[in-house]
């Protein structure tokens, strides 16, 4: 269970917060949605970085296989 809330992005300090709430009996079908939509935003943002990385990391190859013409590119023109 630990293996999947990590793969779901989940630290383990969160992971022991949230099982010390379920073992307390505090937990409902509204707290796991509040719960889980709270960690898809999360995923979401993490997403869009990762990918604005992986796309600058794509520039930069482009431009150093094209022989560094102009300027570098930069991270901050590739984020959202």
């Amino acid at each position: 269970m630990i293996k999947l809330q990590q793969t779901l992005g989940y630290t383990l300090g969160e992971i022991l917060a949230l099982n010390e709430e379920y073992q307390a009996g505090e937990h409902s079908p509204e707290r796991t949605v509040a719960v889980l939509q709270t960690q898809i935003e999360r995923l979401r943002l993490r997403k869009e970085a990762l990918d604005a990385a992986l796309n600058f990391l794509q520039g930069k190859v482009e431009w150093i296989r094209s022989g560094k013409p102009g300027d570098a590119p930069r991270l901050e023109d590739y984020r959202c």
